[in-house]
């Protein structure tokens, strides 16, 4: 905790100055200064939340002070330092932000890590809830009914996704909906990257009538640890979730999860945040087509995917439907199409882009509404599966950003990315003459 040691100091003589202990963030730069740096310090990266810290930092303050000292040294920052990070850790325990998956399937509960993917009857998922609160079935019973009664009435009726964390409890409050978010994004990219046309959801269940089921539930082993939230995004997740009980189906999620949940690179996040676009596009888009409203073709959801690409792998000023066609052609491996297939059909979805976005064409021609055999359904749908299979190699290209980063000064991750992308354009672009 060596780099910390400074900004404690100056708090220090920064407080003694003032002549008091009552800080705030708004007003006081040191403070600001260490909390800053707390929120991103590796030390603290499973006890830190801003209000909390900020509360026990004047607490701690209040005990150097009345001690009288006139001058401070290192020894005093790390005893600080220390003081501060036990107070915090009293304050954490072990939550779980629990969310419904609307109209998915899944015939058994499967846990691996700190994600429980829960189904079955309303008595089964109390069987589990009374096993994650580690509380008795009488007071899980009692939880369940308030969340049936007074939040969702439908919460209990589709799988559920448990997801634990070791935190304090504004920790909890404020990722909930990101986790939930993500986590519902994740399992598409995975399934339309990976798993299709296997696992294919059932045309019998599809949560018909059962649709009041959007908030969040978060709950611990105590009364005061249980609150509720609206998701405030769609939480349809209409999916074979069996395809999870592959080893390397859930791995992936939990890597992709863990990647940008907690991970999310060292420093510079502009990467990690071309992903979440992506995963974010990639379910808004998926949302629409379930909507199917009257007139609404696949002009927007295209309009949304294609953006996610451009998002991913493009600088502003690059031609898109060129260097899309050699990059996706590079990065994706489909075992049913070639090279020069995977091209042709980016060359064609951005023909369908440009007459969307400069001329206002909507797409109908040889489109099924429900997504049945036809052309353009078929070009469409493996255009997301394209953008789905390249969300699913996520932590791979993250890691490669890191990597080429590691002992160079020279080159910003963004722009490590960049030259990742052009060696591959350069690679392939011969497969344009192709096409």
């Amino acid at each position: 905790m060596r780099d910390l040691e400074g900004f404690v100091i100056a708090l220090l003589y920064h407080t003694k100055r003032k002549g008091h202990c009552d800080l705030s963030y708004i007003e006081d730069k040191p403070l600001k200064n260490l909390l800053e740096k707390l929120a991103v310090h590796p030390h603290f990266n499973d006890v830190f939340e801003v209000e909390i810290a900020e509360n026990l930092i004047c607490s701690c303050l209040y005990t150097v002070m009345s001690q009288g000292k006139i001058s401070f040294n290192n020894s005093d920052a790390i005893q600080f330092l220390n003081d501060l990070y036990e107070s915090l850790k009293v304050n954490v325990n072990e939550y779980w932000i629990i969310f419904p998956l609307k109209g998915a399937s899944l015939t058994q509960t499967i846990r691996y890590k700190d994600f429980v993917f829960i189904t079955g009857d309303s008595d089964e998922k109390i069987n589990v809830l009374t096993r994650l609160g580690k509380t008795t079935r009488n007071k899980a019973v009692e939880r369940a009914t308030h969340t049936r009664i007074s939040r969702s009435e439908h919460f209990f009726l589709h799988p559920l996704l448990a997801i634990r964390i070791n935190h304090q409890n504004n920790y909890v409050r404020n990722v909930a909906k990101r986790f939930s978010f993500y986590s519902n994004s994740i399992l598409q990219a995975i399934y339309w990257g990976k798993v299709h046309p296997k696992y294919e959801p059932s045309l019998i269940h599809n949560g018909f009538g059962i649709d009041n089921a959007n908030h969040l539930l978060i709950y611990g082993k105590k009364d005061s640890q249980i609150s509720h939230m609206p998701a405030d995004f769609d939480t349809t997740c209409k999916l074979d979730l069996d395809f999870l009980n592959e080893p390397t189906y859930i791995k992936l999620f939990s890597a992709i999860f863990d990647e940008l949940m907690y991970k999310g690179g060292s420093g510079e996040r502009i990467i990690v945040n071309k992903f979440l676009n992506g995963f974010k596009f990639l379910k808004n888009a998926i949302d629409l087509e379930r909507k199917r409203q009257l007139y609404q073709g696949l002009s927007i959801p295209l309009l949304l995917l294609t953006t996610a690409s451009e998002s991913i792998l493009l600088k502003r000023e690059d031609q898109k439907r060129s260097r899309l066609s050699v990059l996706y052609s590079r990065l994706v491996k489909m075992d049913n199409l070639l090279n020069t297939e995977i091209a042709e059909i980016l060359h064609k979805i951005y023909g369908w882009r440009s007459e969307f976005v400069h001329g206002g064409t909507e797409i109908h021609k040889d489109f099924n509404e429900d997504f049945s055999d036809g052309v353009t359904t078929n070009t469409y749908i493996n255009y997301k599966k394209f953008l789905a299979n390249l969300l699913s190699k996520t932590v791979y290209f993250i890691s490669l950003v890191e990597r080429r980063s590691q002992g160079q000064t020279m080159y910003s991750k963004e722009e490590i990315w960049y030259k990742y992308l052009n060696n591959q354009w350069k690679k392939g672009k011969s497969i344009l003459k192709k096409t």
